[in-house]
């Protein structure tokens, strides 16, 4: 790893007032999806998805850092283990994933400490054509008049 990272770096508070500054350190542990982007055509342009796979694919192995892009909009910046030895994530560029690690706080700033990166399948596509509406058999419902005799 790196010189000095990888570890926490002072205590944390349990709770806080709204005003106070965001809790610093390690927070939990878990399991977040969503889309890995470079970070920095994300910022930058909001570039993610398909389209933008080749271009983040060629970012993220020169270097840019890289950040899970979640369904609620948040991005977290993906960081390695603290052994340094990550998955190589410009491989999932633009591609959905399963993360397993500890969530971290520094300022405000928030970033995923990444212990396992999954691939996950992507969604079933809309259908190939338009739909079809098919005939009932016998035709259409036959429906009875109303009668205003209650």
């Amino acid at each position: 790893g790196i010189e000095g990272c990888g570890g926490p770096s002072g205590p944390t508070a349990p709770a806080r007032s709204p005003l106070a500054p965001p809790v610093s350190g390690p927070l939990d542990a878990g399991v977040f999806h969503g889309e890995v982007v470079a970070l920095g055509c994300y910022l930058r342009q909001g570039a993610k998805g398909e389209a933008h796979r080749a271009c983040a694919e060629a970012c993220l192995k020169q270097g840019m850092p890289a950040g899970l892009l979640e369904s609620s909009g948040k991005v977290l910046l993906l960081l390695p283990p603290a052994s340094g030895k990550g998955p190589d994530l410009s491989a999932l560029a633009a591609r959905r994933c399963e993360v397993r690690g500890s969530l971290l706080n520094r300022a405000g700033m928030y970033a995923l400490e990444a212990a396992s990166v999954t691939l996950l399948p992507e969604p079933p596509g809309p259908p190939a054509g338009p739909g079809k509406v098919l005939p009932l058999p016998g035709g259409a419902p036959k429906i009875p008049p109303s009668s205003d005799k209650d």
